[in-house]
């Protein structure tokens, strides 16, 4: 019963207890949430849009339009971003969603904000991803 116990001991001293991550090891990335609160404010040169979020962060905005697949713009930093009218089909017409770029090359954006829409314009009239 001696020698169990002393192997037992000697067992953890040796392989060490996996509760923890090592130093040397990078911390696993937070849960990342989706922006809340986006809003909508159309303007003579296109739709100003504001959210919640880490100030910190980069986004990505997705157009959404009744008339295109829905449109990834590039990641930029900030919590607002305006979405000009020029060369769009649908001006005036078109809702948003936003989501957390990702930190890595390669790597998924995280979760979208709920859609929000300039006052009249709904998100079911909207054209579905392909």
């Amino acid at each position: 019963m001696l020698a169990v116990l002393v192997l037992g001991i000697v067992w953890l001293v040796i392989t060490g207890d996996d509760s923890g991550t090592p130093a040397d090891e990078p911390a696993r990335d937070a849960v990342v949430v989706a922006p809340t609160g986006l809003t909508v404010t159309p303007t003579p040169g296109g739709d100003q849009l504001a959210w919640q979020g880490d100030a910190g962060d980069s986004y990505i905005v997705t157009v959404l339009s009744p008339a295109e697949p829905p449109q990834a713009l590039p990641a930029a930093p900030g919590l607002s971003a305006l979405v000009p009218n020029a060369g769009t089909s649908a001006p005036g017409q078109r809702c948003y969603t936003v989501a957390v770029a990702p930190s890595e090359a390669g790597g998924q954006p995280g979760p979208a904000s709920d859609p929000a829409c300039p006052p009249g314009v709904s998100p079911a009239s909207m054209m579905p991803a392909p």
